[in-house]
C-alpha cells in the first residue's frame, strides 16, 4: 500500500480504497475465501482492514498471512542472500506488527519473532545490516510495546554485526550499530 503526492502536490494512494465500490469490496472479499497464498490473503485482509469494512476478522487473517511471509521471505532468503528477500521479510514483520499492537492480536508472538529475527536473521544476507538497524530502531522508539526481556542479547549482536561491518569497510553502517548497541545495553541494564 502506497500514498503520496504527485508533481503537482495532488494526493495519491494505491490502492485508492476510499474509491472502491461495494461490489469491489464484494470482489476482495470473495478472494480472500477463495485463496490460500499468504501474499494475496494478507493484502486482501489489509485491504479490508484499512476499508469501510473495518473488522478485527480482517486484521487478524492479515496479521496471520504477514506472519506466514515472514518465514516463506526468510527461507528464500537463506536459500539466495543477496537477492533482497530480507527487506520483505522486514515489510511483513512490520505490517504484521502494526496491526497486532492496534487490535492487541498475537502481541507476544510478534514481539518474539522481532527479538528472533534482530538475534538470529541469516548475517550473510544483503539485508542483515538494514533487518536489524530497523527493528532495533523500532522497537527502540516503541518501548511501551517492548519490555526489557525483549532487548536481551541485543549488545552481543550489534557487536557482531558492527564488527563485521567494519571489516567490510562499512564504516557509517557499524557506528550505527555499535550505537544501536550500546543503546540497548543501557536501555536493559539501567531501566
Amino acid at each position: 500500500m502506497f500514498a503520496g503526492t504527485d508533481d503537482k502536490g495532488q494526493p495519491w494512494e494505491y490502492p485508492a480504497i476510499s474509491k472502491l465500490s461495494d461490489a469491489e469490496f464484494d470482489y476482495i472479499d470473495g478472494r480472500l475465501g477463495d485463496t490460500t497464498n499468504s501474499i494475496l490473503k494478507a493484502r486482501y485482509a489489509h485491504i479490508l482492514w484499512e476499508s469501510q469494512r473495518r473488522h478485527k476478522k480482517y486484521a487478524e487473517i492479515a496479521v496471520d498471512a504477514y506472519m506466514k511471509l515472514v518465514d516463506l521471505y526468510e527461507q528464500k532468503d537463506k536459500s539466495d542472500p543477496q537477492a533482497h528477500n530480507g527487506r520483505y521479510v522486514l515489510t511483513s514483520i512490520e505490517q504484521a506488527s502494526s496491526i497486532a499492537f492496534n487490535i492487541n492480536y498475537r502481541i507476544a508472538d510478534i514481539r518474539s519473532e522481532i527479538s528472533r529475527l534482530v538475534k538470529e536473521f541469516n548475517f550473510k544476507s544483503s539485508s542483515a545490516f538494514v533487518m536489524r538497524a530497523r527493528l532495533i530502531r523500532y522497537m527502540l522508539e516503541s518501548k511501551a510495546k517492548f519490555p526489557i526481556e525483549c532487548f536481551i542479547g541485543f549488545p552481543k549482536v550489534c557487536l557482531s554485526l558492527g564488527q563485521r561491518l567494519f571489516n567490510e569497510n562499512k564504516f557509517h553502517n557499524a557506528i550505527d550499530v555499535f550505537q544501536a548497541g550500546y543503546c540497548q545495553f543501557f536501555c536493559v541494564k539501567y531501566s
